[in-house]
């Protein structure tokens, strides 16, 4: 059998295994908190990666209540490594891939991994058009042209990282389209950017999976 995992998958993977099977349990209820406190990760990084590992159907959630599935033949495994060129990021569901109008110095990464920020896509350097097209690549509401909002993107740049905000708009895909979440409302990029309940509470570090879930919060 042979799985990829990337460095925080795996911790937070063996913190689970740890709390289960560790206990002769096949599950438990484990909170983000707890796994924060267990491996060491920030809080953002733990949301983000417990929502991986259930995507790829590694783990499993039913309310509170946290499983290893060790029916390793459902697995999923990692979307592929994908190709980033100078010319600028054309984008996926999980991150970015080239630009088809070309460039010829070109770098992989691995949109899951762990790497430096500045090592990756969306990185202090990251520019607008990047995080519209991101949107975009989204099909929440799309839009044509950037012009009118630019300004919109440059303030939440002056608060929030490229990847922050990347993460954000991510975020609020997977909660609408989640069944175990009670936010339904579609925004476009200027009322998710600019609304005093869009961007900020979507941040990974503000645990919008936890805040916007159905039923009592963990």
């Amino acid at each position: 059998m042979r799985t990829n995992l990337s460095a925080y998958q795996s911790r937070i993977l063996w913190a689970i295994w740890r709390e289960t099977y560790g206990f002769n349990k096949k599950e438990d209820w484990l909170s983000n908190s707890q796994l924060v406190e267990m491996t060491g990760l920030h809080k953002q990084h733990v949301s983000r990666t417990v929502m991986e590992l259930i995507k790829r159907n590694i783990v499993t959630k039913a309310g509170y209540k946290v499983a290893f599935n060790k029916d390793y033949t459902q697995w999923k495994e990692l979307p592929k490594r994908v190709t980033v060129t100078k010319a600028g990021y054309k984008v996926t569901d999980w991150g970015y891939r080239s630009n088809q109008s070309g460039g010829t110095q070109k770098k992989k990464y691995n949109i899951l991994s762990d790497s430096p920020e500045s090592d990756h896509p969306f990185n202090s350097n990251g520019s607008l058009k990047t995080l519209f097209s991101y949107w975009n690549s989204l099909n929440i509401i799309q839009h044509r042209k950037i012009d009118k909002y630019k300004r919109h993107l440059s303030v939440a740049l002056k608060s929030y990282s490229s990847e922050e905000v990347a993460e954000a708009m991510q975020n609020y895909k997977d909660i609408l389209e989640s069944p175990d979440h009670f936010f339904k409302y579609r925004w476009g990029l200027d009322d998710f950017l600019s609304r005093k309940g869009g961007l900020d509470k979507f941040l990974s570090i503000n645990d919008p999976f936890n805040n916007f879930r159905k039923g009592p919060k963990q």
